[in-house]
């Protein structure tokens, strides 16, 4: 008796779909990079730095966008890899083991600890002040109190205006420069890395909105990031993104520097990756974490002015002979 055999189950094949889009309605999201093509939906990652998925139906509100060759696989790339930073970032948290608070209470004690045995007074002390705050005398590149006040004038919204009423990002670009020099915040490649970009008017505008537009601050950072990425990916380093914030809104912003703050996250948040490219998911965590390292401080009676307080005592309780002493 012959024996029937089964009918084989058809896996259509998704039609092929546009790399790079722009959505009809909503050229305010930037461009979109293809991400995920299934037979009845598509997903894309745009500049905004949300990743949408479009069901069938819809596809004729996705535009395929013209560039040239270079800058479209440069674009495409860049935007594929930040869904894939989204993505690494979300399955660690699922797979993460919960927080040790009681741990991480103790570690953070200890960080305060080591901080006092090197400055006993605290942040109000006459030591850290002179060291990290600076005064009326020689303004050093590790004093914090000059570098936000020439940051604030050079990022208002009057400044920065000024310089888009003009056309002129480049003596922009050049104006920051200067006031980087100044500063220890960002490292002489991150300086170097603005310094041979071709600023544009799209990078000066995004910084301006990120800073004074309206809406979701995630949405605006993200168009930050992914302007400064069309520059360079060394010009979107945590730190550079995350300066002007800082010194704009110092009770608000920290100053990121990647090597540090893993550090800090290993500690408090175990498990949970620090991307090199900057983004709004990860800020909004690291900000939590500055919060609760804010929380630790205030419970010692040591309370910060300011985030850059902040930022130099995770510098100082991160380093090679803090770690040995905190662990």
């Amino acid at each position: 008796m012959a024996t029937s055999m089964p009918t084989p189950t058809l896996t259509r094949a998704p039609e092929p779909a546009p790399q790079l889009v722009r959505h009809a309605s909503q050229p305010r999201w930037g461009c979109g990079a293809l991400v995920r093509n299934a037979p009845t939906k598509r997903s894309y990652q745009f500049e905004d730095g949300r990743t949408r998925t479009f069901k069938k139906g819809f596809y004729h509100l996705l535009e395929p966008v013209d560039l040239p060759e270079n800058r479209a696989e440069k674009l495409a790339d860049q935007l594929i890899a930040r869904a894939d930073d989204r993505a690494e970032v979300r399955e660690a948290r699922a797979e993460a083991e919960p927080i040790d608070k009681e741990e991480m209470k103790a570690r953070l004690e200890r960080q305060v600890a080591f901080f006092l045995g090197e400055f006993p007074e605290g942040f109000s002390g006459d030591r850290w002040k002179a060291r990290y705050r600076g005064d009326e005398g020689r303004s050093l590149k590790r004093h914090r109190d000059p570098i936000i006040a020439e940051g604030q004038k050079l990022f208002s919204e009057e400044s920065l205006q000024t310089y888009l009423d003009e056309e002129d990002p480049k003596s922009f670009r050049d104006a920051w420069l200067a006031l980087l020099e100044q500063t220890d915040l960002v490292t002489p490649a991150r300086r170097r890395a603005i310094k041979s970009a071709r600023v544009n008017m799209p990078w000066l505008q995004s910084l301006q909105e990120s800073l004074y537009g309206e809406g979701v601050f995630a949405v605006r950072f993200e168009r930050w990031v992914a302007e400064s990425e069309r520059l360079s990916d060394k010009a979107a380093s945590w730190s550079l993104v995350t300066a002007p914030f800082a010194l704009v809104m110092p009770g608000e912003h920290l100053v990121v520097r990647h090597s540090r703050m893993k550090t800090l996250m290993g500690w408090m948040r175990p498990g949970y990756p620090l991307p090199k490219r900057p983004g709004a998911p990860t800020y909004a965590e690291l900000q939590k974490v500055v919060a609760e390292v804010v929380q630790a401080l205030d419970a010692a009676g040591h309370t910060p002015a300011d985030l850059f307080d902040v930022y130099d005592f995770i510098q100082l309780t991160t380093t090679t002979k803090a770690r040995e002493a905190i662990k």
